[in-house]
């Protein structure tokens, strides 16, 4: 069972290992959480509780949630993942990296995903498409 750990603060332990990543929703309902330990965790934000936990089979490097607050994406090594935090689900995959995704953003009408890689290119894919723009 997890313990509390001071006023304002999420369960101890939140993840088994290196957290990776965490992004409230515009609301400040709910959190996601992700972690090296392979999941990726949905946190009542005013409980303080964990709503929803999803074993991704891999350590989750990066997070990112887009403004319309639905998905999120993360990412294993050169793998992207776009996630349904309503369905629960992973929707997308983006697989054209050659190497480490660096970072990863939403356009502000969260049509598009940017990302970079070690492999030094900038990829911007089209979410509705499942394509690449650039």
């Amino acid at each position: 069972s997890a313990s509390t750990s001071s006023a304002g603060s999420l369960p101890l332990p939140a993840h088994d290992g290196t957290i990776s990543g965490i992004s409230p929703d515009m609301a400040n309902k709910e959190i996601v959480s992700t972690g090296l330990d392979n999941h990726l965790r949905i946190w009542n934000f005013s409980k303080r509780s964990l709503i929803y936990e999803e074993d991704m089979k891999r350590p989750i490097e990066k997070l990112t949630r887009s403004r319309c607050n639905q998905l999120v994406g993360f990412t294993f090594h050169s793998d992207i993942y776009l996630y349904d935090t309503v369905a629960r689900r992973v929707v997308r995959r983006f697989k054209e990296h050659a190497d480490e995704v660096t970072d990863l953003c939403f356009s502000r009408d969260s049509k598009w995903l940017i990302s970079s890689s070690m492999d030094k290119s900038v990829i911007i894919w089209d979410i509705p498409g499942s394509q690449i723009l650039q």
